[in-house]
């Protein structure tokens, strides 16, 4: 860790205090229809403000301001002919957000079928889309199962929905599933239901349902400009479960589900900020946001901050009638996959930009999956435990691939993984990546386990592959190809360049190269020795191999700790010697998130943080702290000393403490600073004395307790006088600068009747204060003699 000190001047910190959100309508399950509608007289209902707004008659494009009750629970379906503008108030802080519900109990009139299967009719309000008229199957229902005992500790994680299947006969042999026969009528569905033990849903001892009747939350399609803030949407079922709004629509601090997401209308132009999204009924093929835009407005589309947990695709962009997105761009986005259900963490088609920075995936079998995206950047990513990490289709596409780690893992017969595949017509820069192909599965029917790099052997694409390190991994029998190139012209002639690049070999039967000729070969042909493949392909030539198979130190020969994440390059010569041709390049996000419980990442955006994808960094070896400290410009008896500091990445940190030494190693903390996520800190040290020497450094305490510290700074407080004692009154140990002195000098102590009680001889060492310890000695006020080569000086101190 690098400390860098320099003068600055003394300056605080200051505080930013938000007010309470004005509404235009309050609404609370204690209100009345009748009343007006402000904080003191809220509404009842939704429909009670509905009511008052038509009356009012509205300037066409106004947005209202409605508030809806910290956890109050609202059962409707608000269809505002207005942009809005609706988040929760809190009238008695707390942070619980208000509730837009769309499913009801069902625990009772369930009729027994056959094979433990119940049915009942269920009355559903907005389907519309019914029989042949279906759009997508949009107009399926679900069902919550709920663990009436875990409802009371985990009320999110306690509701389940029952599995969708297609048919009665797979309804009647799976447990815990559900099953809805074509609609015919749009008020009313027949659903059958199998219940997870098979026991009757009427008034069950262990489990209560809920049935999905409403498909939309609010309704604002036709309107932009919609604002949507700490709101918790569940329950509802068409498209997902819909908030659906107008372009340029705004979702902060969201909670979707379980059963709710945002689809199609809201998503042009939109922006979706710190939300969560849990999952979704599956029925509607698991997306849970879906990003369209039939009008071709060529949209930008942003998502920050935000969480998806067990959701089988997270999000999907497409297009309709010919018109293109015009970017889809994700910050800080984190999805932990339900292994049994998940697919693909991002799909989409026809989408001009995709823009991915500080994304993080576990356990998606497909991260970035050949979205039809003609420009990419993917930076600073994580896709863990992956079959296909990122993987580019065969359009005319440009991307950039930069600071990405990928885990390649579950790799099974009849499958290949990969770590980047590329295909014909793209252009691609593709550098500092770590691809670690770590497969535990021996692949029987072929020793042949995949791709690290695959596809680069095309002779009409572009692939500047530099500075990236690949490791192999794998069962022993099993193999992986590392990278191909295109020698069509001869050995370095196929417009593709591979250079600083590092090969690493743990597991397996090898390492193999590709080398595609179609002029002579009429196809490719594998190389098993890195010689031959930088000879014949004419690349590589600066790169490094290692064979680490019989080494005893495995992937510790070259980083610090891979097995828990740390790939820090080692201190070994393997290590030191990757850094030589990597230099410049800072590592990639290589350790790795604890998924959180439902609840858990619920707690993350009600109390307005932020789960960042990089908190698994260790800043102690991770950040860049820079501090700073300058003394006050005015003599006096209570010098200030300021110090600031300023650290890149505090994503893990849990606060700073300021430490102090008079002079000596025997550090103490004076103070303690919150981390706040500003990055810049400021602290004025008011108890520094004057003509002493002080010793600062800031200790970073993370939030799994790490401490580390940063370099020492020695300031000197200077009053002008040749000796200072300090403290003074002490109560039996003091110290004594000698400023600005450097040789012999006596020391003598007298009470005050005039006898010595110390005395000795030093040399004295400029900035470095003495120790004398009085604590034998009665109470009262000394005299303290100090005689150099030059003169003599006294000052007087007292014992207490």
């Amino acid at each position: 860790m690098k400390i860098i000190f320099f003068i600055i001047s003394v300056f605080g910190l200051a505080g930013n205090v938000q007010g309470q959100q004005a509404y235009d309508y309050y609404i609370s399950n204690a209100g009345n229809d009748a009343g007006t509608g402000t904080a003191s007289a809220p509404k009842r209902t939704i429909a009670g403000v509905n009511t008052a707004i038509s009356a009012a008659s509205l300037l066409p494009g106004q947005c209202l301001k409605i508030g809806f009750r910290s956890g109050d629970v609202f059962n409707e379906t608000f269809y505002p002919g207005y942009p809005v503008n609706a988040s929760t108030y809190f009238p008695n802080g707390g942070k619980n957000f208000a509730l837009l519900k769309g499913s009801q109990d069902y625990n009772t009139g369930w009729q027994p079928q056959s094979n433990n299967v119940y049915r009942q009719l269920i009355t559903v309000n907005g389907f519309r889309g019914y029989g042949i008229n279906v759009i997508g199957g949009y107009s399926y229902v679900y069902v919550f199962e709920i663990d009436r005992q875990l409802e009371a500790t985990a009320p999110i994680t306690a509701r389940r929905m029952l599995k969708f299947v297609s048919s009665p006969v797979t309804l009647s042999s799976t447990p815990g599933s559900f099953y809805q026969p074509p609609v015919t009528d749009p008020d009313s569905v027949e659903v059958y239901i199998h219940t997870t033990d098979g026991f009757s849903p009427n008034q069950h001892s262990r489990y209560r349902y809920e049935v999905c009747t409403r498909d939309w939350a609010i309704n604002s399609t036709s309107q932009e400009n919609n604002y949507f803030e700490k709101l918790w949407i569940t329950g509802y079922g068409a498209g997902n479960g819909m908030i659906p709004a107008g372009a340029n629509s705004t979702f902060n601090r969201m909670i979707f589900g379980p059963g709710a997401g945002i689809h199609h209308l809201g998503l042009r132009g939109a922006t979706i900020n710190n939300s969560l999204f849990l999952p979704g009924p599956a029925n509607t093929n698991g997306f849970a946001v879906v990003f369209y835009d039939i009008q071709g407005f060529r949209r930008h589309n942003t998502i920050r901050n935000s969480i998806f947990m067990d959701i089988k695709y997270p999000m999907y962009t497409h297009k309709s009638s010919g018109s293109n997105f015009g970017a889809l761009e994700l910050d800080n986005v984190i999805a932990f996959a339900d292994t049994a259900e998940a697919v693909s963490f991002m799909e989409s088609l026809d989408t001009d930009s995709a823009i991915l920075t500080n994304v993080y995936s576990d356990k998606y079998p497909n991260g970035y999956n050949f979205p039809w995206a003609r420009y990419a950047s993917i930076k600073n990513c994580v896709f863990k435990d992956v079959r296909t990490g990122i993987g580019f289709p065969a359009i005319d596409l440009s991307a950039t691939v930069n600071n990405n780690y990928i885990r390649i893992s579950n790799v099974r017969n009849g499958q290949r993984g990969s770590g980047i595949c590329m295909s014909e017509a793209n252009r691609l820069v593709v550098y500092n990546n770590i691809v670690h192909f770590k497969n535990q599965h021996p692949i029987t029917t072929s020793s042949f386990a995949g791709y690290l790099f695959a596809g680069s052997g095309s002779s009409n694409s572009y692939l500047n592959a530099t500075g990236n390190i690949f490791i192999c991994d794998v069962a022993p029998g099993n193999y992986v190809v590392a990278a191909t190139a295109n020698t069509d012209n001869g050995a370095g002639s196929g417009g593709h360049i591979w250079r600083n690049n590092v090969y690493i070999l743990v597991r397996g039967d090898g390492l193999q190269w590709m080398v595609s000729n179609r002029t002579t070969n009429h196809g490719r042909f594998e190389l098993g020795s890195f010689e031959d493949w930088k000879l014949q392909s004419g690349q590589d030539n600066n790169s490094l191999f290692f064979d680490l198979r019989n080494d005893p130190r495995g992937l510790k020969a070259i980083f610090v700790d891979p097995d828990n994440g740390d790939y820090t390059l080692a201190n070994t010569i393997e290590g030191n010697s990757i850094k030589n041709i990597r230099a410049g390049m800072v590592n990639p996000i290589t350790c790795f998130l604890k998924r959180p419980t439902y609840e858990e990442a619920a707690r993350i955006i009600m109390n307005d943080a932020v789960l960042s994808a990089s908190a698994c960094r260790n800043p102690c070896n991770r950040s860049n702290i820079r501090t700073s400290h300058t003394l006050t410009s005015s003599i006096n008896a209570n010098k200030k000393v300021a110090i600031d500091w300023h650290i890149n990445d505090e994503s893990a940190v849990d606060r700073y403490e300021i430490m102090r030494s008079f002079g000596n190693n025997d550090f103490t903390t004076i103070a303690s600073i919150p981390a706040t996520g500003d990055f810049n800190y400021a602290y004025t040290d008011n108890s520094a004395m004057a003509g002493i020497t002080y010793r600062y450094s800031v200790a970073l305490i993370t939030k799994l307790n790490e401490k580390c510290y940063s370099s020492v700074t020695t300031v000197k407080t200077d009053d002008g006088r040749p000796v200072t004692v300090y403290p003074n009154p002490s109560t039996g140990r003091v110290m004594l600068g000698l400023n600005a002195y450097n040789g012999p000098v006596k020391i003598t102590i007298h009470n005050v009747m005039g006898i010595k009680v110390f005395s000795k001889e030093i040399n004295a060492v400029y900035g470095t204060p003495v120790s004398i310890d009085l604590s034998s000695e009665a109470k009262g006020f000394y005299w303290l003699q100090v005689q150099t080569n030059d003169n003599s000086t006294k000052q007087g101190f007292v014992l207490q």
